[in-house]
Formats: structure tokens, C-alpha cells, sequence
């Protein structure tokens, strides 16, 4: 039963497999809509990065003991993201 009585109106729960058909195609769905393209600075994600590490006590512990992951990471980020 639904909301009020009214099959129709469901109230709202997690978005899982069971609540999209399978395959769900998102472009299906915004097809006609304006595009955006996001792009981020290379500086900015190492920003990001850099006070992502100083927020979280674990990434600190992890950056200390092996500083060179810091780049990996910054790299590794910098990449995916130009991919996108």
C-alpha cells in the first residue's frame, strides 16, 4: 500500500537495484537535458587532497609512515579526473 492509501505514491527509501529496472541507463532518462562539463584544477584536487589527509587521523597516520604516498594518491587522483 502506498502513501495516504494511494498506491501510487510510495514513500522514499534507499536507491537500490530493486527500485531501478535492470539495466537502468541514466541517459535514457536525461536525454534532452543541458550538459555540463565539470572540470577541476589540477592545484585544487591536490588542495583537496592535502586538507582530506589532515582531516582524517588514519590518512595522517598512513601519510606519516610513508610520505610518498601523499603523491601517489594526488597523482592518481589528478589522472581519474581528467579522464572523466
Amino acid at each position: 500500500m502506498g502513501v495516504d492509501g494511494n498506491p501510487e505514491i510510495r514513500r522514499a527509501g534507499p536507491a537500490t537495484s530493486a527500485n531501478f529496472p535492470f539495466p537502468y541507463n541514466i541517459e535514457e532518462e536525461l536525454e534532452g537535458a543541458d550538459k555540463l562539463e565539470i572540470k577541476a584544477n589540477k592545484a585544487d584536487l591536490e588542495l583537496y587532497i592535502d586538507r582530506q589527509i589532515l582531516k582524517n587521523k588514519n590518512l595522517r597516520k598512513v601519510v606519516e609512515k610513508s610520505p610518498s604516498i601523499r603523491q601517489d594518491v594526488k597523482s592518481a587522483v589528478v589522472v581519474t579526473a581528467a579522464d572523466m
